[in-house]
């Protein structure tokens, strides 16, 4: 009882989510894809011929 264990619930410590470690290194989240609805109303014609080529 006199030596007590480090906590375990540390968030120091702890992994970080393949979700927040995206927001701390300051990249956009890997859900959401930014360069597609960029690319897609830059170009319109890139786009649709992405969506169904010829």
């Amino acid at each position: 009882m006199a030596t007590i264990p480090p906590p375990q619930n540390i968030p120091e410590t702890e992994p970080i989510s393949p979700e927040q470690a995206p927001d701390e290194i300051g990249a956009p989240p890997p859900d959401i894809d930014i360069p597609d609805p960029g690319d897609a109303s830059d170009t319109p014609g890139l786009a649709e011929s992405q969506a169904h080529p010829s």
